[in-house]
């Protein structure tokens, strides 16, 4: 009797434990690839944004003033 529920209750836990370690492995699988997508896809958003702006403004500021040192150098002097 002790050794049947001795036997039953090893099993049992061997059991619950190969079992939650491989639901808990496909849950932080999924969980992670999900979490990882979200975040790879707003981070990259965001830093495309950021990067756009500064680049855009960097390049805008540059044009600017290499173009009108251009019309100022085209300008006959008087």
């Amino acid at each position: 009797m002790t050794q049947g529920l001795t036997h039953g209750i090893a099993d049992g836990v061997a059991h619950g434990m190969t079992h939650g370690i491989a639901h808990g492995v496909i849950h932080g699988l999924t969980d992670g690839v999900a979490h990882g997508m979200t975040h790879g896809l707003t981070d990259g958003v965001a830093h495309g944004m950021t990067y756009g702006v500064t680049h855009g403004v960097m390049h805008g500021m540059t044009h600017g003033i290499t173009d009108g040192w251009h019309a100022r150098l085209m300008q006959p002097l008087e």
